[in-house]
């Protein structure tokens, strides 16, 4: 969806304020879900929804009533969020923050912020409004070890090779760079993996890697997969766009080299050569009066059309036709 410029101000502002639970923050037991099916929402981040008013508005007002104002956005293996049951729901999802609603068209336009992964323990509601009871995974507060620290760089660093490659990545870059470090490895993490290309499942793998090391292994797969497509593309874009360069320095210098030649009066263009060759059948023929008049019509024909409408072949293969005819010769006839 293109988001609008309101919209857009409040997604800058939430992302620079961090996008995540505040310290201190109590995260409410229980909450209304919202079904998505195309992929996960990840911590972090500031995240536009188009959805249907019709479905989803009551869901959306009875998180708004709450003083808290969250919203569980979950995942669901369900052709569509409206046909979602509670067998269709994933285990994990990420809890978010209501912050702006408006309604275009008979479609709801919502801006959430993402704050917390959750795990559903019961449904207290199976229907829409959907609403479970959950329990929340803390993020790690302490400096991260090492290997962990080890792996924050390689992300950075592939994110970085990525840059070059798809200008689309550096602005992403520096707002995350402006927000955090190697030193938060999980929103690190988390970021990262929203920035690929991969399918919902590998997405939802992530979100579901609650402990660190697994789930930064996990992303720095996806991205040096993100990395060695980006790379095939580049070099694909690049050959098409040599062989462009080619093509083009080719057709200039051909174009410059039959011109010089006529110039020089060293090669004559095609129009030309053919009226020539066609006159030079017609001398050697004997045509009658009716068909001199023609031929002399085409002929002029020709003179002025242009050498690449259909027009101009059309009238060259039938003079050509014309003037490859017997006319004048005859043998004696042997009943």
């Amino acid at each position: 969806m293109t988001m609008n410029d309101d919209i857009l101000d409040d997604t800058i502002d939430i992302i620079t304020d961090h996008a995540l639970a505040r310290p201190g923050e109590v995260m409410p037991a229980t909450i209304h879900l919202l079904p998505v099916t195309t992929r996960p929402f990840f911590p972090g981040q500031a995240v536009p929804l188009l959805m249907d008013a019709d479905h989803w508005a009551a869901t959306i007002k009875a998180a708004e009533r709450e003083d808290h104002g969250i919203l569980g956005i979950i995942m669901v293996d369900a052709n569509t969020s409206e046909s979602a049951t509670p067998k269709h729901f994933r285990r994990i999802g990420t809890a978010c923050r209501v912050h702006r609603v408006q309604k275009v068209e008979g479609r709801l336009q919502v801006l959430v912020e993402c704050l917390q992964r959750f795990e559903v323990e019961r449904f207290i509601s199976g229907s829409a409004p959907f609403s479970a009871q959950v329990r929340y995974f803390s993020e790690p507060l302490e400096s991260p070890a090492s290997d962990i620290k080890a792996y924050a760089m390689a992300v950075i660093n592939t994110i970085k090779e990525l840059v070059p490659l798809n200008p689309l990545y550096g602005e992403e870059l520096r707002i995350f760079l402006d927000r955090m470090g190697p030193d938060d490895p999980s929103h690190l993490a988390d970021f990262a993996a929203s920035l690929t290309t991969a399918d919902k499942y590998q997405l939802q793998e992530v979100l579901e890697a609650v402990d660190l090391m697994p789930r930064m292994e996990k992303v720095l797969e996806l991205l040096n997969n993100e990395l060695e497509l980006a790379r095939a593309q580049h070099e694909i874009r690049q050959s098409v766009e040599e062989r462009m360069e080619t093509q083009q320095r080719e057709f200039f210098l051909r174009e410059q080299l039959k011109s010089i030649q006529q110039e020089l009066g060293i090669e004559k263009d095609d129009r030309t050569a053919e009226l020539e060759k066609f006159q030079e059948r017609l001398a050697k023929l004997k045509l009658t009066e009716q068909a001199t008049r023609r031929v002399d019509e085409e002929m002029e024909k020709l003179a002025l059309l242009e050498t690449g409408s259909p027009e101009y072949a059309l009238t060259r293969n039938y003079i050509d036709w014309i003037t490859l005819l017997p006319w004048g010769r005859h043998s004696r006839d042997n009943l």
